[in-house]
């Protein structure tokens, strides 16, 4: 009988070892299969609205998404994306962002995307001092390749494509205030082997100066460029845009005298002075354009008319353009 208890008695401590062992394994499969959650799909809608949560309470500004969907290994789709100002306008929305991003290289704080789609995306800014406003719309927007190096500042496009936008900015310097922190804007270097543009809307407001700038374009093609901020530079290959309508009125000098002494723009004790951006392209065509100079309601008067100025079937072609400041060359 003391045999059998004995037995028993050393029994136990290996059957709770047992299942010590069986539970601890049972953890960790499931510490290892809980990133794996985030692939079913209403795991990936509370994670998102965690993150949008949080990311709100951290900006200020109300971010909110619709629906997010992630696919193996790392294509996201998002779906209604809004950012929202706490004055209540909306900063940013899109009806759609879709992604394919390689996900190793995230541990190295890169972003290698495969392909990159957005779809009917706004965008509508207003600074703190309500001297610049920006409007944007795009229709489509597609990225085949690229990727971002956050700890070298560095960004680089395979090719991009941009079809149906609307930008307008509007400008107002006597609105503007003195900033007394002027930070160096981050050095970034981007580089794009291949820029596509196709109808896309520009207009432009800048009081007294420009009235209203337009710009229609039907197709533009810009190949091989470099944009070096920390070096203020900016390199092209090729650019080639067909379709061009360029419009440009500006008041007369009575009107601008008067806007200029109506709106005085307020001097900047802080303003720092800054070297000229550097421009370089090897070849630049401009084919079956047109443009218009023109003093604000004026009408073209018989022969030459300085104050109204319109040029169709414009064709171009210029190589090495050099700009910088005031000095340009070709």
């Amino acid at each position: 009988m003391e045999q059998s208890e004995q037995h028993i008695d050393a029994g136990k401590p290996r059957g709770l070892l047992k299942r010590c062992l069986w539970i601890a394994l049972g953890l960790l499969v499931a510490i290892l299969l809980l990133p794996l959650t985030l692939y079913i799909p209403w795991v990936q809608n509370v994670v998102a609205r965690w993150a949008c949560e949080q990311a709100s309470e951290a900006t200020g500004m109300t971010i909110e998404i619709e629906r997010i969907l992630i696919k193996w290994p790392l294509d996201v789709s998002v779906d209604g994306l809004r950012v929202i100002e706490a004055s209540g306008d909306t900063l940013v929305a899109a009806d759609n962002l879709t992604s394919s991003v390689a996900p190793l290289p995230l541990l190295h704080l890169d972003v290698e995307l495969d392909s990159t789609r957005l779809t009917r995306a706004r965008v509508r800014y207003l600074s703190s001092d309500s001297s610049l406003k920006v409007r944007a719309d795009v229709n489509h927007l597609g990225l085949n390749s690229g990727g971002v190096s956050i700890h070298d500042n560095k960004i680089k496009v395979d090719e991009a494509t941009l079809v149906g936008g609307d930008v307008s900015v509007d400008y107002y310097a006597h609105l503007a205030e003195p900033d007394s922190v002027h930070e160096p804007p981050t050095p970034w270097f981007i580089e794009a082997r291949r820029l596509n543009l196709a109808d896309v809307r520009y207009k432009m407001t800048m009081m007294p100066e420009i009235e209203t700038l337009t710009a229609q374009l039907s197709s533009m093609t810009v190949t091989d460029g470099v944009v070096d901020v920390g070096r203020q530079v900016v390199k092209v290959a090729t650019a080639h845009a067909d379709s061009l309508v360029v419009d440009y009125k500006y008041p007369t000098a009575a009107e601008q005298e008067r806007y200029a002494a109506a709106h005085p723009p307020v001097p900047d004790p802080y303003a720092v002075e800054t070297a000229p951006w550097r421009v370089e392209v090897d070849s630049v065509r401009v084919t079956r354009s047109a443009a218009t100079y023109a003093v604000t309601g004026s009408t073209p008067a018989q022969g030459f008319d300085s104050d109204h100025i319109t040029v169709n079937d414009i064709n171009i072609a210029v190589d090495n353009l050099y700009n910088e400041g005031i000095a340009t060359s070709l």
